[in-house]
């Protein structure tokens, strides 16, 4: 006698905590190449089979497993994980993570900013950041500097 495990349609909506869909979060069958993401209203469809266990992954929330079962529709919440996002850089072309960025990078308080009397953000970043040279291109008041 021989048992096949058959695969079925499993179809679900992802949503975050205040019930909104969540577009891009990837579905994959743990342990195999096989996945998806979820549309523009946080919709998914994917083939798995009843032992599969479905994985739900999202940057900004905590993944989350759901063994698939006899269920054809799984609907997910994901709770947010926000000490992830702590360390996301915004660069020109995409998002990296702070510590696979190279080159230089660094920060300056906005405190310390409102704080001064300047009239140009080189003048205000002048002496706040280490290895950064500003040049002064005119003795006119209030005039540009080249960093």
């Amino acid at each position: 006698m021989s048992v096949f495990a058959q695969e079925k349609s499993i179809t679900g909506k992802v949503i975050d905590e205040e019930g909104i869909p969540i577009p891009s979060v990837t579905v994959s069958i743990k342990g195999t190449s096989t996945g998806t993401v979820t549309d523009f209203d946080g919709m998914y469809s994917i083939l798995a089979k009843a032992q599969d266990t479905i994985l739900f992954s999202f940057i900004g929330f905590e993944s989350q497993e759901v063994l698939v079962g006899d269920r054809n529709i799984i609907n997910i919440t994901l709770a947010e994980n926000t000490a992830e996002l702590e360390e996301v850089v915004v660069v020109g072309y995409g998002t990296q993570k702070r510590s696979d960025v190279t080159g230089s990078v660094a920060s300056v308080p906005e405190e310390l900013l409102e704080n001064l009397p300047v009239t140009d953000v080189t003048q205000t970043i002048q002496g706040t950041t280490a290895g950064l040279n500003i040049t002064q291109g005119s003795s006119v008041p209030g005039s540009s500097g080249s960093i």
